[in-house]
């Protein structure tokens, strides 16, 4: 039984589902760094203010805080799945500018190690993973 629905070859298949996580990845990203300029507003620095001239240490503390003061549009903490989809964003938006990954690098230890306890507390607190 013939379908008359389009029959796409591999290659084309591939591109098509590329391109729609590439779209999805920029948007999540462009939210990470957006939610990330404004934690830094909130703490000091210009909105538009060049994010590699900000030191590591005093980046690894303002993430640090970010892990755990991180909420929704409405106030509500996040659940466990989205802040771990903000921490890879965010990881995302500073390679972009240069900075070392967040998972692999020991620069980051001290803003990781937040960022696993805000995780444990947003379990503890029943805003787990779906």
């Amino acid at each position: 039984m013939m379908s008359n629905e389009p029959t796409y070859i591999e290659d084309e298949l591939n591109e098509l589902e590329q391109s729609v996580q590439n779209s999805n990845t920029s948007k999540r990203n462009k939210t990470a760094e957006k939610k990330l300029r404004k934690h830094l507003e909130k703490n000091g620095f210009s909105y538009n203010v060049d994010i590699r001239t900000i030191p590591y240490e005093c980046f690894n503390e303002l993430l640090r805080h970010l892990w755990f003061e991180a909420r929704q549009a409405n106030g509500q903490k996040y659940r466990a799945s989205s802040l771990e989809n903000l921490y890879h964003s965010i990881n995302r938006v500073l390679k972009t500018y240069d900075f070392e990954d967040l998972n692999k690098s020991t620069k980051w230890q001290c803003s990781n190690e937040a960022y696993k306890n805000a995780m444990r507390q947003l379990k503890q607190e029943g805003l787990g993973y779906v």
